[in-house]
């Protein structure tokens, strides 16, 4: 039992590091020295959040459940969110371009950035294994970069020729938790 959850866990680190990082970086976009070191800092997370999954037995079944549920809810909200954008050139994180589009379907009409909440709640959920100061120190630099991402593509939207329509769905969603933030 124990071999197939440490599967299971590689198989969703390696999706979520294939999506993340391949399909956000398409041809002919310029990408800063913020998008290396979320690379850089998130690949280090994911290496270290490995390694103590898979050194350890997993025999605590509530941690394993715990880090199940967030990962299915993570999962769920990353292929919602992809599946209302996958035809759209979305790849504004640290780039100069604001969306051509803002996209109000989906996961989008509850959370104005539902791929990073996903991210966000995938790599909370290695702390029901491993809570170590690491593991923390990792966690809040990601934090603090997908704040930093979040702050400059908002901004750069309410500077484009999108900035009344994302004004006014500012107004009706929350940034990362429905109704609360």
């Amino acid at each position: 039992m124990s071999l197939i959850i440490k599967c299971c866990f590689l198989f969703n680190i390696t999706v979520f590091f294939l999506f993340s990082f391949f399909y956000f970086n398409k041809k002919g976009i310029k990408l800063d020295w913020r998008w290396t070191l979320l690379k850089l800092v998130t690949s280090m997370f994911w290496i270290h959040s490995s390694y103590q999954v898979l050194s350890r037995s997993l025999s605590d079944q509530y941690s394993f459940m715990g880090f199940l549920f967030l990962n299915i809810i993570s999962s769920f909200i990353f292929f919602w969110a992809y599946a209302n954008t996958a035809k759209l050139m979305f790849d504004n994180i640290f780039t100069s371009r604001a969306p051509e589009e803002i996209v109000v379907r989906g996961p989008y009409r509850f959370i104005r950035h539902p791929y990073y909440t996903s991210y966000l709640i995938c790599y909370f959920s290695t702390l029901f294994f491993d809570s170590s100061l690491i593991n923390l120190f990792f966690l809040s630099l990601i934090v603090i970069l997908y704040f930093y991402a979040v702050k400059s593509e908002e901004k750069k939207i309410m500077e484009s020729k999108n900035s009344d329509i994302y004004k006014s769905y500012v107004l009706k969603t929350k940034r990362f938790v429905p109704f609360l933030y």
